[in-house]
């Protein structure tokens, strides 16, 4: 009836309490996700549904669906409930498995997209754009019809205030003690739907409600994902992202390998899940056999071989044990298989080489700078491929400072970097070399080595290039780093969530080009002004969703007007725009 419309989240929530204790999970399922979708202002009703759906959705297990339904108990959920943390721990694996198979099938339809026949491509995009726009007309329609619906459910609030008796306990102001935050406060008028959290302005979904990677035959009916960077109604948004030259073909076969690589370990030590990190390993030495392209394929055999083991499945445990042993027997991954004593082997070496570290560490403390550097030397040649050898090579920099010319330690700290770009301890090392720079402006011109692109001199030489003062001209903001350190694709997809959280009204443009054999640019824009640019330079420089991982590697962040960034890109001299853009923008706001 009419007058129980608002409370039908409750009354699908009881018949899902019904079917739950007749064993009927299936119809429990459905009545649950009715309770959530059509639960607009009850938060405790909609934490209670969304848990329990969720909990029923992991033990299928369908992970898609259990962690967009974790996801919205926990918009609502107050972190003071005691398994809030629980709870949360559990969403984040998820999510990032999620993630992570979202770009495996992202790229494969993209793939299959690029594949087609000009003809037939265009004919898929444009049923994409048109069910982009029934799915848009849909929502307003459905908006309309939900504020309409409140509008009704305010007036029956009235009449109940003026009837206490007829109040369900769901809005006892007892029930509602535990302080639920208010869901529509925090995220709007948005209409609450499965994998809601899925779709926003980065993707395009084509995909029905419950549909799982298993079940996609066809592009029409895949979850073809686009990032969209302008309008997408427009054939340009879904090209742009296809795999067309060989280049991005390859860029985009390593998105699937690593994006496996991460979701098959995410099943095993997240979700203790065999059966799937059996599969996701599987499907990664499949599809990759190539180890010069797939770095991850030895490691996931011996995957293989010990899940497989654990499963019972000899046959295949021996399969990807010859593999090893058979293609690649001087590994230690073949080395392990077979030789059990080769384990303990290797922790003897292991523990050998740590306290000759800890030796030299200790001379080192103790001012015995010679030694350190012999004991290096010695590391380098008794232990190439040691895990320990970068912290050698870096106690040996910093030892030469100690006995030698400033110049000698920048210039073994540079090499330091450059053989070593992903280590935890570049970032030590380039706070060093900014603190000689700036102690010593012109060390920096003494000191670079062939191939060294990766300067971040802040001296005062005359600039090659003048730059101009423009604060009114549009802007652009730079976010510069090491692509073989960071992830470029999946600093891009952070950085539009952050625009889509902070700068949602705006529809800036983000697009990436190569600036030099080590460094990328991501551009973000265009900015009305100067001042515009910077506003948005200090709100992201210090989000640490987006720089949380850059943290221990090379980033430059700068503002930009457009006819600087012209210039800069011909003349490529990080440390000349620096030195003017601290000058011209962060000193003078």
């Amino acid at each position: 009836e009419e007058k129980n419309k608002p409370y039908q989240d409750q009354v699908y929530y009881a018949l899902a309490e019904v079917d739950l204790k007749k064993g009927n999970r299936a119809q429990a399922i459905e009545n649950l996700r009715l309770s959530v979708a059509t639960s607009k202002d009850n938060d405790f009703q909609r934490v209670q549904s969304s848990l329990i759906l969720a909990n029923l959705y992991f033990e299928k297990p369908d992970y898609f669906l259990s962690q967009a339904y974790y996801d919205t108990a926990l918009q609502a959920l107050p972190k003071e409930h005691p398994h809030y943390d629980s709870l949360q721990n559990k969403s984040q694996v998820l999510t990032e498995l999620v993630n992570n198979l979202i770009i495996v099938q992202t790229e494969d339809s993209l793939q299959r997209l690029a594949l087609m026949p000009e003809a037939e491509r265009m004919k898929v995009i444009d049923g994409i754009i048109a069910q982009y726009a029934e799915e848009e007309k849909k929502k307003q329609e459905e908006e309309m019809l939900r504020q309409s619906d409140l509008a009704t459910l305010g007036q029956n609030r009235i009449e109940q205030q003026m009837n206490p008796s007829g109040a369900w306990y769901f809005y006892n102001p007892s029930a509602i003690s535990l302080g639920f935050t208010e869901f529509r406060r925090k995220w709007g008028n948005r209409k609450l739907e499965d994998l809601w959290r899925l779709s926003n302005k980065q993707v395009i979904a084509v995909w029905e409600e419950e549909q799982t990677l298993a079940s996609s035959d066809s592009i029409t009916s895949d979850s073809l994902i686009a990032k969209i960077s302008n309008d997408p109604l427009k054939r340009e948004t879904y090209l742009q992202n296809l795999p067309l030259t060989p280049e991005k073909l390859q860029q985009s076969n390593q998105n699937i390998i690593e994006a496996l690589f991460n979701a098959a370990f995410i099943y095993r030590e997240g979700l203790f899940d065999l059966v799937n990190a059996e599969k996701t390993f599987e499907q990664l030495v499949e599809r990759y056999p190539d180890t010069s392209m797939n770095k991850h394929y030895l490691l996931s055999c011996y995957q293989l071989v010990v899940l497989n083991e654990k499963l019972g499945n000899k046959e295949k445990a021996d399969y990807y044990r010859n593999i090893l042993t058979s293609n690649f027997p001087t590994t230690d991954y073949a080395r392990i298989l077979g030789d059990p004593a080769y384990v303990q082997e290797m922790e003897r070496k292991n523990k050998s080489v740590d306290e000759f570290y800890t030796n030299t560490y200790r001379a080192y403390q103790s001012g015995q700078y010679y030694l350190v550097v012999m004991n290096c030397d010695d590391a380098v040649n008794r232990f190439p491929n040691h895990p320990l050898l970068p912290k050698f090579e870096f106690l040996r920099a910093i030892s030469i400072g100690k006995i030698d010319v400033a110049d000698s330690l920048a210039i073994n700290l540079q090499r330091f970097i450059l053989h070593y770009p992903k280590h935890e301890l570049v970032a030590l090392a380039r706070d060093i070399l900014d603190q000689l720079s700036k102690l010593d402006p012109s060390v920096s011109s003494r000191i670079q080595i062939p191939g060294d692109t990766i300067s971040t001199s802040s001296g005062s030489e005359t600039p090659k290039v003048t730059y101009v003062i423009e604060p009114q001209s549009d802007h652009f903001v730079l976010i510069m780093a090491n692509p073989f350190q960071t992830d470029i694709n999946a600093l891009k997809i952070r950085i539009a969530d952050f625009n889509e959280r902070a700068f949602r009204l705006e529809n800036f443009y983000i697009s990436d080009i190569l600036l030099n054999d080590t460094l990328q640019i991501i551009s973000i824009g265009v900015f009305k002004n100067a001042s515009k640019a910077l506003d948005y330079y200090h709100q992201i420089i210090d989000n640490e969703y987006v720089f949380s991982m850059l943290k221990g590697k090379f980033y430059e962040v700068y503002a930009i007007s457009t006819k600087n960034y012209q210039l800069f890109y011909q003349d490529r001299d990080i440390s000349q725009y620096k030195v003017f853009f601290e000058k011209e923008y962060l000193k003078k706001n």
